[in-house]
């Protein structure tokens, strides 16, 4: 099989979407006790997830805050 990425034949595949690439295109991401080879696209999309997770928690936070900011002034 081909790699998505250039005409190099495929060794190994992307463990979130299943594509086939080369040693070249395939990256060893850790983000917990073993290695996991992702390719750029999904590297991207962890990465990307990861920072809209952190946002999303941010304004829950302060949604909660200036709830219990309201609740605190009426008393």
């Amino acid at each position: 099989m081909k790699c998505h990425c250039c005409d190099k034949e495929s060794v190994w595949g992307c463990e979130d979407c299943k594509g086939d690439f080369c040693g070249d295109h395939l990256v060893e991401y850790i983000p917990g006790r073993e290695p996991v080879y992702l390719c750029p696209d999904c590297i991207r999309r962890r990465k990307h997830r990861k920072i809209f997770l952190k946002v999303l928690g941010l304004l829950v936070t302060l949604a909660v805050a200036a709830k219990l900011a309201r609740i605190w002034h009426l008393r």
